[in-house]
C-alpha cells in the first residue's frame, strides 16, 4: 500500500473529513450520516466494479471465513429449520 495511502488512514483515523471524530467513533444509526455515506459509497463502488445487478443485494459482514463456513448449511436449509450432517474427518 503506498505510503500515502496510509497516512492518509492514519489522519483520518482520529479526524474523519474534519469532523472531530474518527469514523469508528461514529453512529452507524445515523441515516446520510458518514458512516452510512462511507457504506453506500462502498458498495456502489463493489456494484460498479464486479458488475453486480441491480436485482442482487451486496451486504457487509463481519466474522471473516467463520462467519462465510456458517453461512453454507444456512443458505442449504431453504425454508426447512432442520438438517442432519456428518463429518467424514478426524483429528489426531
Amino acid at each position: 500500500m503506498p505510503t500515502e495511502v496510509m497516512m492518509q488512514a492514519q489522519e483520518e483515523f482520529l479526524d474523519w473529513h474534519g469532523l472531530g471524530l474518527g469514523i469508528m467513533e461514529m453512529s452507524h444509526r445515523d441515516v446520510k450520516g458518514p458512516v452510512q455515506n462511507s457504506i453506500e459509497t462502498a458498495t456502489n463502488n463493489i456494484r460498479q466494479l464486479l458488475k453486480v445487478p441491480d436485482n442482487y443485494d451486496i451486504i457487509w459482514m463481519q466474522g471473516g471465513a467463520h462467519a462465510q463456513f456458517a453461512a453454507v448449511p444456512l443458505n442449504l436449509l431453504g425454508g426447512t429449520s432442520l438438517a442432519q450432517s456428518t463429518s467424514s474427518s478426524s483429528r489426531f
